[in-house]
């Protein structure tokens, strides 16, 4: 048996790991920001700048103007809906906690509506 050579690693990935999650139960903020935390944060970042590896894929930015099914508000609702984006992730949101998350999907990117 190996000796485990960097002991002091291991309390910081549970910290990373658990950090996106924790962050979704904090109170603060608006409904729609604490659903991203809860459920998004841990592949797009906190700020949506993406870049987060979870498992295979590494999560994309949502700030830039680059989006497989678009970035208008009605195209954000379907890619949450979508089953090939929902593929690491099984989602039961509710239509007013979809946009709730649209909502803060487009404050982060600096549109407000």
């Amino acid at each position: 048996m190996m000796p485990d050579r960097e002991p002091y690693m291991r309390p910081a990935v549970v910290l990373w790991i658990l950090l996106p999650l924790l962050a979704g139960c904090l109170p603060g903020g608006s409904a729609g920001e604490r659903l991203y935390r809860r459920h998004c944060a841990s592949c797009h970042g906190i700020d949506g700048g993406g870049g987060v590896r979870y498992l295979v894929d590494e999560g994309a930015n949502l700030l830039d103007d680059s989006w497989r099914y678009g970035g208008d508000p009605s195209e954000i609702e379907y890619s949450l809906l979508n089953e090939e984006v929902r593929k690491h992730r099984t989602w039961d949101f509710t239509n007013q906690e979809r946009q709730q998350l649209v909502e803060h999907i487009l404050t982060l990117r600096g549109e407000h509506r």
